[in-house]
């Protein structure tokens, strides 16, 4: 039996008989106002049993949250997995769509390639085009009055740039061609006119005078008169020469490489010139 505990009222006079366990521990005071009075007649075994199903209680409801938590993560992963399969079956598709593709255009590549080498070829051997029509153009403004040109001749070196001067005796010049003219003139300053008209040409570099010749005059027979020669609309017969420099190129299908050796100063060798006339001097 647990002993009896006698509480007063403080405002009636009555006494109440309360069971209080021996060892019942503090229980806090949970009276709603003064003078309440609370009876707890539980004994400590039925105490300790409701202690005991709250704390299973909350194992239980603790389980249940991990085991949903749980169920919710298996939940994400397998629609993570469901979509990741879906992916990879697209890929595989395009991947098989794109096979076929390369199949269908295989040949591509070869005709780039094919392309490509047809237009470094190009640029290889168009790298040296020179634009005749454009050098005689220009070549009717230089001539000077009182010379005409009677012939006009170009080549296009086939080595490429050669340089034409050694650096330690002239400026350091660069030749890709060879011109050639032939043409009259009435008097020796007019071709040394022409010679100086090509030197203010960027087209050209190092011009000069491989030969020139001057009608002797002839004795008419019929009057015995002395008439003055006609040769090509002038007394004086000339040849000249000169080197196309990089300048003259047209540049449509890249530069040319770079000069090759060194041969000084080179000169392109004249052309036969026909014998001049009886009395022509040089």
């Amino acid at each position: 039996m647990s002993p009896l505990t006698l509480r007063r009222n403080k405002n009636e006079d009555v006494v109440v008989e309360e069971h209080v366990p021996a060892e019942m521990p503090d229980v806090p005071d949970e009276r709603p106002f003064p003078g309440y009075v609370r009876v707890n007649l539980l004994p400590q075994r039925f105490l300790e049993q409701l202690r005991l199903r709250t704390i299973k209680r909350w194992l239980l409801a603790g389980l249940v949250f991990v085991l949903l938590l749980l169920g919710l993560l298996f939940y994400l992963a397998q629609r993570d997995l469901s979509e990741a399969e879906t992916q990879l079956n697209a890929a595989e598709m395009r991947r098989t769509q794109l096979l076929g593709e390369v199949a269908q255009y295989a040949e591509v590549p070869r005709v780039f390639a094919t392309a490509s080498l047809a237009q470094e070829s190009i640029s290889t051997a168009m790298s040296r085009e020179v634009r005749w029509a454009f050098l005689l153009n220009q070549l009717s403004f230089a001539t000077p009055a009182g010379v005409t040109l009677n012939t006009v001749g170009g080549a296009i070196s086939e080595e490429g740039p050669v340089q034409t001067s050694p650096g330690d005796v002239l400026p350091p010049a660069e030749s890709v061609g060879t011109m050639t003219f032939a043409g009259t003139g009435s008097s020796f300053s007019e071709v040394a006119a022409w010679l100086d008209s090509l030197q203010t040409l960027q087209d050209y570099t190092y011009p000069f005078l491989t030969n020139s010749a001057k009608a002797a005059p002839t004795t008419d027979k019929a009057s015995n008169a002395t008439v003055a020669p006609v040769t090509g609309g002038g007394d004086i017969s000339w040849e000249s020469a000169a080197d196309l420099s990089a300048n003259a190129l047209s540049g449509r299908y890249g530069t040319p490489p770079p000069a090759t050796g060194t041969s000084g100063s080179t000169t392109p060798a004249p052309t036969a010139t026909p014998p001049a006339p009886d009395g022509a001097a040089q």
